[in-house]
Order: C-alpha cells, then sequence, then structure tokens
C-alpha cells in the first residue's frame, strides 16, 4: 500500500513538473511577431485572396511561440497622406494541448480567417502605390512589438512592387541607370525576414472607382523583374533576409461551411 502511495506521488510530481517546463519553455522562447502589408493600387488585383493564403501559412506554421501577434495593414492614399492604415491586430492561436483541446485552436484560426476576410473585403483600391511607406511602418510596428536583432519575426508584403510615391524608387524601378535622387535610408531588418509575394499579380490596364481607364502600365519582361528584387533588396539592412516570390500562397478551398479542405 505504502509503495502504491509512493508511486502515485512520483508519478504526480513528475507530471507537475513536465507541465512547469513545458509552461516555462512557452514563456521563455522569444516571440515570433508577423506583419501582412497589403497592396491596394488598383493594378495589384485579388489582394484579399493573397491575404487569406498567407495566413493560412502562418497559422499553419510550427514555430509560433505563445505571446505572437498578427498585425494587418493595407498601404495608404490621399486620405491617409500615403501612410497605411492599422486593419487589424491579432494574438497568434497556438496549439497548447497540455492546456487546451484541439478544437479550441481550430476555432480561434477560424475567426481569425472570417474577420480577416470582412475587414479585407470593405477596403477600396488606390490610385497610388505608397509600397515603401506601408513597409516602413510595417517594420516599426514588428519593433514596437518587441522584434529585436535575435528574433524570428517576419514581414509579409503582398503587392506589385510598382512603387511611384517615392520619387526615387519609382525612377530607379523605370530607369534603372538613373541616379540622379538620393534613396532613402535602408530599412533595419535585423531579426525580421521580409518575405515580398505576388509581384507577378498584375492588371494590363488601370481604372478608377468609376471604370474610366486611367493608364496601361508598362509590359513585364524578364529585365523588369530582375530590377524590382534588386531595388527592393537595396532598401534593408539585411538583404540576405529578403525573399521574393512571383505569387502568394494560395487559399485553400471552402466548403459551403466554410470548413477548410
Amino acid at each position: 500500500m505504502r509503495l502504491n502511495i509512493l508511486t502515485m506521488t512520483l508519478a504526480g510530481l513528475i507530471s507537475f513538473g513536465f507541465v512547469g517546463w513545458r509552461v516555462h519553455e512557452m514563456h521563455r522562447r522569444a516571440v515570433s511577431h508577423v506583419g501582412i502589408i497589403e497592396d491596394l493600387s488598383a493594378s495589384h488585383p485579388d489582394g484579399c485572396s493573397s491575404l487569406q493564403g498567407i495566413t493560412e501559412h502562418l497559422l499553419d506554421r510550427k514555430t509560433v511561440s505563445s505571446g505572437s501577434w498578427l498585425t494587418f495593414l493595407a498601404i495608404g492614399d490621399e486620405s491617409t497622406a500615403n501612410e497605411p492604415k492599422l486593419v487589424a491586430r491579432y494574438p497568434i492561436p497556438v496549439n497548447r494541448r497540455i492546456m487546451e483541446g484541439p478544437k479550441t485552436g481550430l476555432r480561434h484560426r477560424q475567426e481569425i480567417l472570417t474577420d480577416l476576410k470582412m475587414r479585407c473585403g470593405k477596403l477600396r483600391p488606390t490610385m497610388v502605390s505608397p509600397i515603401f511607406q506601408g513597409v516602413k511602418q510595417g517594420v516599426a510596428e514588428l519593433r514596437r512589438l518587441g522584434c529585436r536583432t535575435d528574433s524570428s519575426c517576419k514581414l509579409w508584403i503582398d503587392s506589385d512592387l510598382e512603387e511611384n510615391a517615392v520619387a526615387a524608387i519609382k525612377t530607379t524601378l523605370e530607369h534603372p541607370g538613373n541616379k540622379s535622387q538620393a534613396f532613402p535610408l535602408p530599412l533595419d531588418n535585423e531579426g525580421i525576414s521580409v518575405a515580398f509575394c505576388g509581384f507577378a499579380v498584375t492588371t494590363g490596364r488601370i481604372v478608377d472607382p468609376s471604370g474610366r481607364e486611367i493608364r496601361k502600365p508598362r509590359p513585364r519582361d524578364p529585365n523588369h523583374d530582375d530590377n524590382l528584387r534588386r531595388t527592393w533588396a537595396r532598401l534593408f539592412t539585411k538583404p540576405e533576409l529578403v525573399t521574393f516570390d512571383p505569387y502568394c500562397p494560395a487559399p485553400r478551398r471552402s466548403d459551403a461551411t466554410g470548413d477548410v479542405r
């Protein structure tokens, strides 16, 4: 009898110690905040679909730590003096099987996706592309949340990369050899991985909200795509942490009930 009591007590202490260790490890791990910048310019369609795909990709990651946040910004326009708009901020759900069941994490995930879809659907296309200002404030927001040089934070930018608000960037994109204007100071992205995606998603004609054609973008070619990547990589202190993907992660198909397949 005494042996059984001792065995049960020891098992309880081991279980309690394991739970305490897991909780300590979750709190000790550096936070991995994520930001998403959405380019709403009329030349870059299907932003809400890409936003859902990026968010699903993020929520599938197993490396996100407790206490991390997802921040969604949309590039600005004349109404915001080209400053980006803070659309939403969410605590990233973490799969804590010891603390809660898997259904709770799935419910939190679906709540985020549903709310993002609703908020994104209310945004309107812009006639300007102040992409750099959006990225700059996205980096600043991650720094404010606590991203440091030893962090594993990430900033996604869904954009065609056709900046037209900062004259020096716009000129370099249109005329690669022209260096007559001073480039902006590089953004400090140490501890922040920067992922540009969707730059191949662009339209052949730009129309205003009334449907009137404003202009036709210059046709793309391999040299221009290379110049896009080269120019934007120059705008960061750690270009080795900057990646480019022609297309953003595609959203998964959902059925009528909203369940993801």
